[in-house]
């Protein structure tokens, strides 16, 4: 009955589009002609196919839209855990290159203080 009536444009909008309109049934059918209808098993079957595969669907896409709110979280949590880690490594990245100048700054002057011992025993040794 509802299909029959969106066959023959009964539901279109004031505009004349395709647009959602409410569904009415045609004018001038008498209001027995519905009630026969209904009564007929085989619109009333369908309706109920429809309406099990509807909720079907529903069911389908509840399932899909968890996974992907569960994938969504699980990947916002392995973010933060990332960026936190980033954060830690950038940390030590620092304090080794701090300590790599120091280290260097100091073999830099041990090297001098070296060379200026070996002048002294140089001319130590020169004078005797």
């Amino acid at each position: 009955m509802i299909q029959s009536w969106i066959e023959n444009g009964s539901v279109r909008s004031a505009s004349g589009t395709d647009e959602p309109a409410p569904v009415q049934p045609p004018q001038g059918t008498p209001s027995k002609a519905p009630v026969e209808k209904l009564s007929n098993a085989e619109p009333l079957s369908q309706i109920q196919k429809e309406l099990s595969e509807a909720q079907r669907s529903r069911g389908t896409l509840q399932a899909r839209l968890q996974d992907v709110s569960d994938g969504l979280q699980k990947s916002k949590l392995q973010s933060a855990l990332d960026k936190k880690r980033l954060d830690e490594l950038g940390t030590e990245k620092a304090a080794l290159a701090r300590c790599l100048k120091d280290r260097d700054e100091e073999l830099r002057g041990k090297a001098k203080l070296l060379e200026v011992v070996q002048e002294i025993l140089r001319q130590y040794r020169a004078k005797k």
